[in-house]
C-alpha cells in the first residue's frame, strides 16, 4: 500500500503541462482547454482516440461539447484496445469519413465502401454513395487502406493482409450493427475477405469490377517466365498503367501475400445477397470475373449485372446511377427483414 500525505495529494491535482514527448495537459478542469489548445496547434478536425469501453462515457460527450463551442466537428476512434498494440496505432492513423453511424442498427444498415488499388475514398463513386447514404441518414463509411490517398505508409509496402486488417479495423472500430459492403476492383477482393471473417455483421455485398486474386491472375500468370524471374530477383516489376504515362510498380511481395489470400479455386461460403458489376469494355478485370465469382459463393441470391459499354472505372453518371439503385434496392430488401444474415 503507498500512503499519501495531504500535501503529495493537493500536488497530484494541480494543473501541469508537458511539452516532451508531445504536448500533455493535466489536471482538474482542464477539459475546457481543449478548443483553445487545439487552435493554438492549427488543429481543425480533431480525433479523438479511445476504446470501446470509453466511447460511451459522459467525459468523452463533454469533450465533443467544447470542440463544438469551439467551432470545431470531430471524431471518435474506439478501436484501441486497453493495451495498445501496433496494429492498433496503425488503424488510428488511416483516413476516413463516417456519417450517420449513431442511426445504425437492424432497420437501417450502414454502408461501407471500399476502393480500388491505387484509388482513395475522394473517388466518385464513394463520394455518390456517400451523398446518396446523407440524403436518406444511412450510416456510411469510406477510408484510405494503408499507403493510400490521406493515410500514413508507403503505397509499395501494402499487401492484401495489411488492407485487409485496415478493412476490419475501420469496421470494428467506426461501425455498428449489420454492414452493406460495396467493393471497387481490390476493394471487391477485401469485400468478399472482410465479409467472410466478420459474417455476423455483413448483410450484403455488392462489387464493382471485383478483382478477386488478381495479384495472382491477372498480374502474375500474364508475366512470361522470364519477367517472374525479373520480378522475384530485383522484388519488383513496372507495368504499362493504363491510366498515366508513368508505368505501374507491383512489388513481389504483393504476389506473395495475395497467394495466402485466393478466393476462386474454392467454394466461398457466403449466404448473403450479392450484386455485382461489371463492365464488358474493362481492359483490367475480364467480365467473365464476375461470372466465376458467382459462381463460387455458395448464396443463392446472386446478381450480375453487365454493361456492354461501361470500362474498369464504372464512373459515368448512367453508371453510378445503376450502383445507387443497387444500394438503395439492398439496403431496402435488408431493412425490411426480406434478407437474412449471419
Amino acid at each position: 500500500m503507498i500512503n499519501f500525505a495531504k500535501q503529495d495529494v493537493h500536488d497530484l491535482l494541480k494543473p501541469q503541462e508537458w511539452t516532451f514527448p508531445v504536448p500533455i495537459v493535466y489536471g482538474p478542469g482542464r477539459l475546457s482547454e481543449i478548443g483553445k489548445k487545439c487552435a493554438d496547434m492549427g488543429i481543425k478536425n480533431p480525433l479523438i482516440v479511445t476504446d470501446n469501453g470509453s466511447s460511451d462515457l459522459p467525459f468523452i460527450g463533454q469533450l465533443k461539447d467544447y470542440l463544438v463551442d469551439s467551432g470545431m466537428q470531430s471524431k471518435i476512434f474506439a478501436g484501441i484496445s486497453p493495451n495498445p498494440i501496433e496494429d492498433d496505432i496503425s488503424a488510428g492513423k488511416r483516413a476516413y469519413h463516417a456519417i450517420h453511424q449513431e442511426r445504425a442498427n437492424e432497420q437501417n444498415p450502414g454502408i461501407m465502401f471500399l476502393a480500388g488499388h491505387g484509388s482513395d475514398m475522394q473517388g466518385s463513386k464513394a463520394i455518390a454513395l456517400e451523398n446518396m447514404a446523407d440524403h436518406r441518414n444511412i450510416p456510411f463509411l469510406r477510408f484510405d487502406y494503408f499507403g493510400h490517398g490521406s493515410s500514413d505508409g508507403r503505397f509499395l509496402d501494402g499487401n492484401l493482409s495489411r488492407w485487409l486488417e485496415d478493412c476490419t479495423a475501420m469496421l470494428d472500430a467506426l461501425t455498428k450493427g449489420p454492414q452493406i459492403l460495396v467493393g471497387s476492383s481490390l476493394g471487391g477482393w477485401l469485400m468478399v475477405l472482410t465479409a467472410l471473417q466478420r459474417k455476423s455483421r455483413i448483410a450484403g455485398m455488392i462489387g464493382i469490377a471485383a478483382a478477386p486474386d488478381f495479384t495472382e491472375t491477372l498480374i502474375w500468370d500474364a508475366l512470361t517466365p522470364t519477367q517472374q524471374e525479373q520480378m522475384k530477383t530485383k522484388g519488383q516489376i513496372a507495368l504499362p498503367n493504363p491510366y498515366a504515362d508513368e508505368d505501374v510498380i507491383y512489388p513481389y511481395h504483393l504476389i506473395e501475400d495475395g497467394q495466402r489470400h485466393l478466393l476462386l479455386k474454392n467454394e466461398i461460403d457466403l449466404d448473403i445477397p450479392v450484386i455485382l458489376h461489371q463492365g464488358m469494355q474493362d481492359g483490367e478485370v475480364p467480365w467473365q470475373t464476375a461470372i466465376q465469382l458467382a459462381e463460387k459463393l455458395t448464396s443463392k441470391d446472386v446478381q450480375i449485372i453487365l454493361d456492354k459499354h461501361a470500362g474498369h472505372r464504372y464512373s459515368e453518371a448512367a453508371q453510378i446511377d445503376t450502383l445507387i439503385a443497387s444500394v438503395m434496392a439492398m439496403h431496402q430488401k435488408i431493412s425490411s427483414g426480406l434478407a437474412s444474415y449471419r
